[in-house]
């Protein structure tokens, strides 16, 4: 295996670095600089951007609850406070203890309503992959995103266990790309690789991307 760092290199060559407009930053602009999901306009502002990375968050019919931004809130008044901002290379195991039962809990919660024939038949919950992006937009020098084809692949499921499980292996992948950076005197790796402006989170995410059998 090649080094972490050698390894990430060669992989990002030629991968397009994510678009100005479509970044955490950006989404944290649109925002007002501050993040806080107990206003209704930021949930909303969630939501559009996480359909912009490939998730499906509906809006509810006219007179419909709007399940998915009354989760979000909800969520946000029980575990937005406790969600650590560490980057992924110096979490801690509480931080990961954190993230994990913050994933598991919004995972769970409803996002919009089902119908069939006109009637209701049920609801589908924000679940694994939404919940990962939605982590890495709200914490994106900590969290990498993951999809189920990633989770299945590397820790082999998508449960609140499965997800501590990623965050660890991240924070040992990351440590090791640090380690051999700062060997080389390379003082920013998502510039070295090609990606600049990238956390090691976002790194991450792409690396998996383009290795984990689809």
């Amino acid at each position: 295996m090649s080094p972490a760092l050698e390894l990430l290199a060669r992989q990002l060559a030629g991968f397009p670095p994510d678009r100005p407009g479509g970044t955490p930053a950006a989404w944290l602009e649109a925002v007002g600089g501050t993040i806080d999901l107990s206003l209704p306009g930021q949930r909303d502002q969630l939501r559009r951007w996480l359909n912009k990375w490939g998730c499906r968050l509906g809006y509810p019919p006219a007179g419909a609850p709007d399940l998915f931004s009354g989760s979000v809130a909800a969520w946000w008044q029980a575990r937005g406070a406790a969600l650590p901002d560490t980057p992924l290379a110096f979490l801690s195991d509480a931080d990961i203890t954190a993230l994990a039962d913050g994933y598991g809990d919004l995972a769970a919660r409803p996002a919009v309503g089902i119908t069939r024939g006109g009637l209701p038949a049920g609801v589908r919950s924000i679940g694994p992959t939404t919940t990962s992006k939605a982590l890495y937009f709200l914490r994106p020098e900590t969290v990498p995103p993951w999809d189920a084809a990633v989770a299945r692949g590397t820790v082999g499921g998508a449960s609140r266990d499965h997800f501590a499980a990623h965050l660890a292996a991240g924070r040992a992948w990351a440590r090791e790309v640090r380690a051999e950076a700062a060997a080389a005197g390379i003082d920013d790796v998502g510039a070295y690789v090609g990606q600049p402006g990238a956390s090691l989170a976002r790194l991450r995410d792409g690396l998996l991307l383009l290795t984990v059998p689809r």
